[in-house]
């Protein structure tokens, strides 16, 4: 799949080097096109249950997404793979979760 298909709210896995992360897209394929990068939350199989954390559930598996840790990966130097994809109220609320922490709505 081309970077420039996924959505807002694809679940993914990341690759640089040796490294491999679960996500969760942030920004539509629009953006991925226009700016090169891909903007996601990290996933986790399980995580302590916080106010910011945020359960999600993706092609059979749950996880827990953490809108505290946003990366933004340019997209010709990694692969990334769609695992599946959350409902969009899951996004709203992940984002939801975000923005104070960015000091929006405060």
């Amino acid at each position: 799949m081309a970077v420039n298909e996924l959505a807002r709210g694809d679940v993914v896995s990341i690759t640089r080097g040796a490294v491999t992360q679960i996500g969760c897209v942030l920004t539509d394929s629009a953006y991925h096109a226009k700016a090169g990068v891909l903007t996601y939350c990290l996933v986790v199989p399980s995580a302590p249950t916080a106010p910011h954390t945020v359960p999600i559930s993706y092609d059979g598996h749950t996880a827990v997404a953490l809108p505290n840790l946003v990366q933004t990966v340019p997209v010709g130097d990694s692969d990334i793979r769609r695992l599946g994809a959350v409902d969009q109220d899951v996004v709203n609320n992940i984002v939801g979760r975000l923005l104070p922490l960015l000091g929006v709505g405060a």
